[in-house]
């Protein structure tokens, strides 16, 4: 995980690999706010943060994960290092997770969204994203599947979700 700013995610990441049971986050951001939100029994055993540059990450754990998530610097100039340096680590078939792509219907012309999916299309990789502005009718299906499931009540209320996810090629 690249980015971790309050622990939303990170908790998030933390209960699954509790909840299942295995499975280790490492995590990397410059600030350290996150060890003050995320619970010490969901990091224990389970998380390995540290704080600096994701532009020093081992290129071997990079060629170990399992899943990239990537919610830090939202400018293009990151987005441009990391595909150009860091997706050409990450392993053929591994899900990857972009935050902050679309707040509207499309990125913003200057930004990480922008980076990202001009490479995704650039290698013919498609993405799926649940965010309200870009795809409603596909976050609106989500919501009514949570209802029906009993998962309706929010845990944090988020209007946007402008996550994307894609497989790495």
């Amino acid at each position: 995980m690249v980015g971790t700013f309050h622990g939303w995610s990170t908790t998030w990441i933390l209960r699954a690999l509790r909840d299942n049971d295995r499975g280790q986050l490492h995590s990397f951001d410059l600030l350290d706010e996150v060890r003050r939100h995320v619970p010490a029994e969901l990091a224990a055993e389970r998380w390995s943060f540290t704080q600096g540059d994701a532009r020093g990450m081992d290129r071997d754990l990079i060629r170990r994960t399992d899943h990239l998530f990537l919610d830090a610097d939202h400018g293009r100039r990151f987005a441009r290092w990391y595909v150009v340096h860091l997706f050409p680590e990450v392993r053929a078939g591994v899900p990857v997770s972009v935050h902050d792509v679309f707040h509207g219907w499309r990125a913003k012309p200057y930004s990480e969204g922008s980076v990202v999916l001009r490479w995704l299309d650039e290698r013919g990789i498609r993405f799926f994203t649940a965010a309200r502005r870009k795809a409603p009718d596909v976050q609106q299906r989500l919501i009514a599947l949570k209802d029906e499931l009993g998962l309706g009540e929010p845990v944090r209320v988020s209007p946007t979700n402008p996550m994307i996810f894609f497989r790495m090629a």
